[in-house]
């Protein structure tokens, strides 16, 4: 069989569109992968953070209650941090991530009023052998949940960049990968 100019010609279009449609395939394919390992970094790191703050939710009322047997403690602040940890579960429960944060920064603030209140109010309570442990298994915990959330937004930061990034933004857009919000702190300064 004799290849003429143009049957050949014709052969290396015909390699060359399969190639690039190949290659564009499996570009497609690794870039679809990766924003789905990105997103799966995210819900990772989201989960750890959900873990600390969960531990923490459980270690104020030990607090509370270790420190009820020297005071008795306003009703208002402990209806307030039960108020805190039903929205902080509501918002579990439903898998509502811009309410477990705002639920977590609340309790961030009235957690730190009430350690400092106890802390001002009852300095023989730093006497306790069980109240010292208990606030180190806080602040190991404020530590833990510290690195969680720099974990879970530098994992945004990678994701939201890729996904917004040419031409990788077409894969974002036909697979519905989402922006996704930064764990911000009440606590933070302002940004420039």
């Amino acid at each position: 069989m004799e290849f003429t100019k143009g049957k050949l010609l014709a052969i290396i279009v015909v390699v060359i569109i399969l190639i690039s449609v190949l290659g564009f395939g499996i570009w497609w394919m690794l870039t679809y992968n990766k924003m789905v390992d990105e997103n799966e970094a995210i819900t990772s790191n989201w989960a750890e953070v959900t873990n600390q703050y969960q531990r923490k939710f459980d270690l104020i009322p030990q607090l509370m209650n270790l420190t009820d047997t020297y005071m008795s403690w306003e009703a208002g602040t402990l209806e307030n941090i039960t108020a805190m940890r039903t929205e902080w579960a509501e918002a579990l429960a439903n898998d509502d991530m811009n309410g477990m944060m705002n639920a977590s920064n609340q309790f961030d603030v009235a957690s730190d009023i009430i350690i400092n209140a106890v802390q001002e109010n009852y300095p023989n309570l730093d006497s306790d052998t069980i109240l010292l442990g208990l606030m180190d298994n806080i602040a190991g915990t404020e530590n833990t949940i510290t690195v969680a959330r720099m974990n879970y937004n530098e994992a945004v930061q990678v994701y939201n960049a890729h996904i917004k990034k040419f031409p990788a933004v077409w894969v974002a857009n036909s697979g519905d990968f989402e922006e996704m919000p930064y764990y911000e702190s009440p606590n933070a300064p302002a940004a420039p």
